[in-house]
């Protein structure tokens, strides 16, 4: 069997004074014919509007005050597990590999990732926030 949390509610506070919220959980599946799709559905708000993926693989983007609309930059497909994002990835590094473009994301990116990640749990042990920041520090002493 797998350890490991099942639900998570994060608040961040990030320099400049925004606050985000993250309420993830793993077990509430969505009402869409296929829940394994997307694996859920994230809304993101912001001052300006909200942009959302609902569990059909449909993208909107809402500026306040209007409508929502599509996003029809955003092309997905409905093939193999999660819309064949593993072969899309696999299809991405393959081609960077081989043409020496940058990736879209790289080791830096994941690794800032890695770091949140720590500090949430490093949070939850201590029941206290965290700083990102002092992560590292923290760990070292």
């Amino acid at each position: 069997a797998i350890a490991g949390e099942d639900c998570g509610l994060l608040i961040f506070e990030f320099s400049g004074g925004p606050i985000g919220m993250w309420d993830a959980n793993r077990y509430n599946e969505s009402n869409f014919a296929d829940p394994r799709y997307t694996f859920g559905e994230f809304l993101v708000e912001g001052n300006g509007g909200a942009i959302r993926l609902y569990g059909d693989g449909r993208l909107t983007m809402q500026h306040l005050g209007e409508a929502e609309q599509d996003h029809h930059q955003y092309i997905h497909t409905r093939q193999g597990p999660g819309g064949d994002s593993v072969h899309a990835t696999q299809r991405h590094f393959v081609e960077r590999l081989l043409d020496g473009q940058p990736f879209e994301t790289g080791g830096e990116e994941y690794l800032k990732t890695l770091t949140v990640q720590e500090a949430c749990y490093l949070s939850a042990e201590r029941r206290a926030p965290v700083g990102v920041s002092l992560l590292h520090q923290d760990r070292m002493r």
